[in-house]
């Protein structure tokens, strides 16, 4: 009989060090990642997480609503971790039942995002398991669960790719707002942003936000300084920017 050997590793040389993807870092804003950081240090190799939100609101020094807004932005919106359950935990007052998340395997996606045009290697083992399912169960990538994961990866991507512009056309608003960092993680103005987009460019809205710190400072124009504000009040503007571009035109010397 083949004699099974049982290897653990006491280098240590894997303590106290958390590894985030750059997807991460460059597309969760700074409420998100910094709880997407403390749950994937909590988490460990195992990838699961489960601890008291005044816990974690302590750990990532924010309030408890913050904290909770962060973690359903990381499941609803940016894709980052999923909710598999509760645990009943001991606690100095008794016994609580506390949620468990588990953090998703984006390394696959990190890697395309960044690497566009480069061969697609296989999907590492428990990306796309199913409910119920451990990472890890995954011997043989079906071709089913290969067309799953192809399609998670575009739908993430395409949630990545909308949120940077949203990102980049608020941070325009550095130059008319001295506040506009606020505008990162309210969903009001982000929305207000989206559904420009769906209307214009993203060129072509820069652009607009841009002549903002001009027109704000001259007579008659409207005042926007917010992404709300362009949004209701971009009609007027346009209309204001055209009639003064007449009158740059009128006053131009006629040549003969």
């Amino acid at each position: 009989m083949q004699q099974k050997l049982n290897i653990e590793d006491e280098s240590g040389d894997k303590k106290y060090f958390t590894i985030i993807p750059n997807i991460a870092i460059e597309t969760l804003d700074q409420w998100d990642l910094k709880v997407y950081a403390q749950m994937k240090k909590i988490a460990g190799e195992k990838g699961t997480c489960y601890m008291s939100i005044t816990k974690m609101s302590k750990g990532c020094m924010m309030s408890k609503n913050r904290a909770l807004k962060s973690v359903k932005s990381l499941i609803d919106k940016k894709k980052f971790i999923s909710k598999t359950g509760e645990k009943q935990i001991p606690t100095p007052s008794g016994f609580q039942y506390v949620s468990i998340y588990r953090i998703k395997d984006i390394w696959t996606i990190n890697l395309n995002h960044y690497a566009k045009g480069s061969a697609r290697g296989e999907q590492p083992e428990g990306v796309g398991y199913a409910p119920g399912e451990q990472p890890g169960m995954h011997q043989v990538n079906t071709n089913k669960n290969q067309e799953y994961n192809n399609n998670q990866d575009k739908s993430f991507t395409a949630d990545l790719s909308a949120g940077a512009e949203v990102n980049d056309l608020i941070d325009k608003f550095k130059n008319v707002n001295p506040m506009h960092e606020k505008f990162f993680k309210q969903t009001g103005q982000r929305k207000a942003i989206e559904r420009l987009l769906k209307k214009e460019t993203k060129e072509k809205l820069g652009e607009v936000i841009d002549m903002l710190v001009i027109t704000n400072k001259m007579r008659y124009a409207p005042s926007i300084t917010t992404p709300a504000q362009l949004e209701n009040k971009i009609g007027s503007w346009l209309v204001f920017y055209q009639r003064e571009k007449l009158k740059v035109e009128a006053n131009k010397p006629f040549i003969v």
